[in-house]
């Protein structure tokens, strides 16, 4: 090693035994320390589940093939699974539709943005609306879901990594006994003004190379039922609120917790 690499190798190390970086960073051998590129953090799935009122008891035959039809002049769907007059599921290559008698599920896979995401939402629930126009429909949010991953820049094992994080008090003997253990997370829990959340930080499963942020956002519901007037921009906030939760404070958050 040369003398010039020798000193800052020796100044970036006393740095650390001072103080330098997290805790958790100075818990750990100094080639486990994390180097997440959490400005590279990007959404994989992004689901919307609604609840209509009032709630359709009902679908008459025929009525949910038809459906299919009004929803898909832009195919964005590429099949068609009935369930009887119960229910239905159109899939395509980003997106899933799912509606039973009182629920909407919108899940999109391969995330492309806000925009597009707000865009298509209201969409199909515009759709949906109109293709039961006597029956009046109105929709408001019971839970959205959205996950995303932040790469790690050396491809290593995030699920051994987070597992010394958090583990590293609990004696190897004690994490032995767990049978095929392999990682650690963190769940976080709180209640904001308007919705409940979940934030789970965790390795996703069988990618352990990566870091997996999951958030669940349960919103309070009004003592009002919904309206026609309002629901879809109620529900577009809501999505906005979602995706900034994930994106701003839970992302933060973890940056912070595991560097």
């Amino acid at each position: 090693m040369q003398r010039r690499e020798q000193q800052i190798w020796a100044l970036t190390y006393l740095t650390h035994l001072r103080g330098g970086g997290s805790m958790a960073d100075r818990c750990l051998p100094w080639e486990e320390r994390m180097t997440l590129l959490y400005d590279s953090f990007g959404i994989r799935r992004f689901q919307v589940e609604v609840l209509m009122w009032p709630e359709i008891k009902s679908f008459e035959v025929g009525q949910l093939s038809r459906l299919y039809g009004a929803l898909n002049s832009g195919d964005l769907f590429t099949s068609c699974e009935l369930r009887g007059t119960n229910g239905a599921r159109y899939e395509g290559e980003h997106w899933v539709y799912d509606i039973s008698e009182g629920s909407i599920l919108l899940r999109c896979r391969g995330y492309s943005g806000t925009d597009e995401l707000r865009r298509i939402v209201r969409a199909l629930l515009g759709d949906t609306r109109r293709f039961f126009d006597q029956r009046r429909i109105a929709f408001y949010v019971d839970v959205i879901r959205a996950f995303g991953i932040v790469p790690d820049d050396k491809d290593r094992d995030i699920g051994q990594v987070v597992q010394q994080r958090l583990l590293s008090r609990v004696p190897k003997e004690d994490r032995e006994a767990l049978p095929g253990l392999v990682g650690a997370g963190l769940r976080l829990v709180g209640d904001a003004a308007t919705f409940h959340w979940h934030g789970d930080i965790e390795p996703p499963h069988g990618a352990y190379h990566m870091l997996g942020l999951d958030a669940e956002l349960i919103f309070f519901q009004s003592e009002e039922p919904p309206t026609q007037t309002d629901d879809l921009d109620t529900i577009d906030n809501q999505v906005m609120t979602a995706y900034n939760f994930i994106n701003d404070d839970l992302r933060v958050f973890a940056s912070k917790a595991f560097r």
